[in-house]
C-alpha cells in the first residue's frame, strides 16, 4: 500500500524502503543548493505568502519483478497566483507522430538509438520569479513549532511553470555553440543537426526528462550525450532503447524492424475493466449501430474507460479508433448497448495484447523513404446525419502508419463526394505538416506525395478543377486541394474499396476484411501475417450474379452435351 504521509511510511512495513528513498531525494535537492534561508524580515513580511509543499511516494515495478520506492518533495503549486508566482506555464512535449518518423527513419537506416534520463530534471533549471515555501512540518520545525519557510531558487516539481522552465533549460543546452543544434519549427520538442559537407545527421527528442538522441554518425552522437551529461547535475545514460514514456521497444537490427508496444498498459486495462473476458476478432460488431441515442435507464459514465482506451489506440493500436470515436458519444449518460460496445472493445483487446505498431526498412534501396497518405469518409452511418473522417500516413510499405485519425464529421455533408473531400482535405493538412517536418529533419520529399482516395468524382474534381452546377457549393474546398495538385505537393490516385486500408477507420467491418486493414495498419503493406494476406472476404451474391452464374453453368452444359 502507498502511504500518502510521510508519517505513514514510517509506520508501514517498508519502514526502511521509504526512509532510503526520502534519504536520495533530500540529497539531491541538497546537491541542487535548491533553496536558501529565508529572512527574519521575510518570514514576519505581509507580502510574503509561502506555498505548501509535502512528500508524494509511488512504487514501480522493475523489469526483474522488484518495486522502487521513490520519494519526491513537491510545491502545491495551486495557490500560486498568476502574475506574481508565475507568468507561462506552456510545457511542450514532442508530438507522438514526430517520435514515430524519427524512430522510423532510425529502423530504415540502422541508426543508433540511445535513451536518456535526468535525474530530478526540474531541479536543474533557475527560478525567475522570488517563491517562498514552507517545508512539510512532520519533517522541519522551527525552534518554536513552527513551519520553516524557504526561499526557492531552483525549479520544483508541481509549480506551474516547472515545466516550461525545463524546456527551456534544455534547448539553451542543444542550441548552445557547443553542439549547434536547430529547434524544429513544425514540433520545438525536436532537435536536429544536419551537416551538408560530412552528411552527419544528429537528432534528439524532448518529452520532458525523457530523451532520445539517435542519428547516422557515433562521434556526433557521443559528443551531444556528453555535452548534455556535462551541463546536468546527474544523467542516465540508458544505452539502446528499450522503453520510452510508456512504449516497450523491441528492435532487430539485423532484420532493420522495430516494433512499439505498451503490454503492461494493457493488461492493467484488462484487469481493472475486463478480467477474464474471452476474446472477439473485431472491436466492435459491424451489425450493431453504437450511434443511437433512445435513452433508457440512467447509466454511469464511460469517461474513464474511454480514456484508457484512447490512450493505446493513439499510440499502438490504431484499429481502436472508430469504435472509440462511435462510442463517445454516449460517454456522459451511455445507453446499455453503448457500455455493451466497451465491453466488445475489451474483449478485442485481450486477444491483441502483444500487438503494436511495426517500422521496417524496404527491400528497395532506392525508395526507402516514400511518404504516402490514404484518406476515407463514411456517409451518414445509421441514425447520425454526420460522416466519419479518417487518414492514414506512412512512410513506406514496409511500415506502419506514423499517424492515424479517425473523426466524426462536425459539420452536415450534402453529398457522399462533399464528405469524401472534407477527408481529403484533413489528410493534406497531414501530409503538408509532415512534409515541412521532414524537409527540416534532411529528408525532403522527392516530388509529389501521393493521397490514395476510393472516391473517383472527388478525385476527378480536385484533379481536373471541373465544377459543375451541382458541386458548386465545393469550390472553396475543391480549389484548396487543386492548388496544391498544381504545385506538386500531393498527387491524387484512386484505389479500390477493398484496397483502401483506412476504410477500416471510417466503418465497422466483418472480421476477416477488419484484420486484413488493422494489420496493415500496425505492420505495413507487406509486412502483414500470411494469415491475414491468404483469407477472402465472403460477400452475398445478388440476383443478377446468380442469374449470370446460373446461365453460364447452362451454356457449360449444352456446349457438353454437344
Amino acid at each position: 500500500m502507498i502511504p500518502l504521509t510521510l508519517a505513514e511510511a514510517l509506520e508501514g512495513p517498508d519502514k526502511e524502503h521509504w526512509i532510503q528513498a526520502w534519504k536520495k531525494e533530500m540529497d539531491k535537492i541538497a546537491d541542487r543548493k535548491t533553496w536558501i534561508p529565508s529572512t527574519d524580515e521575510e518570514k514576519t513580511s505581509q507580502l510574503v505568502k509561502p506555498l505548501k509543499s509535502k512528500f508524494t511516494f509511488r512504487l514501480t515495478c522493475l523489469k526483474d519483478g522488484s518495486w522502487k520506492y521513490k520519494v519526491r518533495l513537491v510545491a502545491c503549486g495551486y495557490s500560486q497566483v498568476a502574475g506574481n508566482d508565475y507568468h507561462e506555464t506552456f510545457a511542450p512535449t514532442a508530438k507522438f507522430k514526430s517520435i514515430c518518423i524519427v524512430l522510423n527513419l532510425a529502423t530504415i537506416f540502422n541508426w543508433d538509438i540511445h535513451g536518456l534520463d535526468i535525474e530530478n530534471a526540474f531541479l536543474e533549471s533557475d527560478l525567475d520569479e522570488k517563491i517562498y515555501m514552507k517545508l512539510p512540518v512532520d519533517t522541519y520545525k522551527e525552534s518554536d513549532g513552527k513551519p520553516v519557510i524557504v526561499q526557492l531558487k531552483k525549479s520544483l516539481y508541481g509549480l506551474k511553470q516547472a515545466g516550461e522552465l525545463f524546456y527551456k533549460f534544455m534547448r539553451s543546452i542543444l542550441t548552445s555553440e557547443e553542439i549547434g543544434m536547430k529547434c524544429c519549427i513544425h514540433d520545438v520538442c525536436v532537435f536536429n543537426l544536419h551537416n551538408v559537407e560530412t552528411v552527419e545527421t544528429a537528432i534528439v527528442v524532448l518529452w520532458v526528462d525523457d530523451i532520445i538522441v539517435t542519428g547516422n554518425s557515433v562521434i556526433l552522437i557521443d559528443r551531444i550525450i556528453k555535452h548534455i551529461e556535462s551541463s546536468v547535475t546527474k544523467m542516465s545514460n540508458l544505452g539502446e532503447i528499450s522503453r520510452y514514456i510508456g512504449l516497450d521497444i523491441s528492435r532487430d537490427r539485423v532484420n532493420h524492424t522495430l516494433n512499439l508496444t505498451q503490454v503492461p498498459y494493457t493488461k492493467s486495462i484488462l484487469g481493472k475493466l475486463g478480467p477474464n473476458l474471452k476474446p472477439t476478432g473485431v472491436p466492435l460488431n459491424p451489425y450493431q449501430d453504437y450511434r443511437d441515442k433512445n435513452l433508457g435507464p440512467e447509466n454511469p459514465p464511460i469517461h474513464t474507460e474511454l480514456g484508457s482506451l484512447r490512450y493505446l489506440a493513439d499510440r499502438t493500436k490504431p484499429s481502436l479508433l472508430l469504435a472509440l470515436s462511435l462510442l463517445q458519444s454516449g460517454a456522459t449518460n451511455p445507453t446499455q448497448l453503448q457500455i455493451d460496445g466497451v465491453k466488445h472493445v475489451l474483449r478485442y483487446l485481450t486477444g491483441r495484447i502483444h500487438d503494436g505498431i511495426t517500422f521496417a526498412r524496404g527491400s528497395d534501396k532506392d525508395n526507402l523513404v516514400e511518404l504516402f497518405g490514404m484518406s476515407d469518409a463514411s456517409y451518414i452511418p445509421g441514425h447520425d446525419s454526420r460522416g466519419q473522417l479518417a487518414f492514414a500516413l506512412f512512410l513506406n510499405l514496409n511500415s506502419g502508419a506514423v499517424e492515424a485519425k479517425s473523426v466524426k464529421d462536425s459539420t452536415v455533408s450534402t453529398s457522399a463526394c462533399d464528405i469524401e473531400l472534407k477527408g481529403m482535405y484533413l489528410c493534406l493538412l497531414a501530409i503538408i505538416w509532415t512534409r515541412g517536418f521532414m524537409t527540416e529533419l534532411g529528408f525532403p520529399p522527392r516530388g509529389a506525395t501521393v493521397l490514395w482516395s476510393d472516391s473517383s468524382s472527388a478525385r476527378q474534381l480536385v484533379t481536373d478543377f471541373r465544377i459543375g452546377s451541382k458541386s458548386q457549393h465545393l469550390t472553396m474546398r475543391i480549389n484548396a486541394i487543386n492548388q496544391e495538385v498544381n504545385n506538386g505537393v500531393i498527387e491524387v490516385k484512386y484505389v479500390d474499396t477493398q484496397g483502401n486500408t483506412v476504410d477500416v477507420l471510417t466503418k465497422a467491418l466483418p472480421a476477416i476484411p477488419f484484420q486484413l486493414h488493422a494489420d496493415t495498419l500496425q505492420h505495413g503493406f507487406r509486412n502483414r501475417p500470411l494469415q491475414a494476406k491468404a483469407k477472402k472476404v465472403d460477400r452475398p451474391i445478388s440476383f443478377k450474379a446468380k442469374l449470370k452464374k446460373m446461365k453460364a453453368a447452362k451454356v457449360r452444359t449444352l456446349a457438353h452435351s454437344n
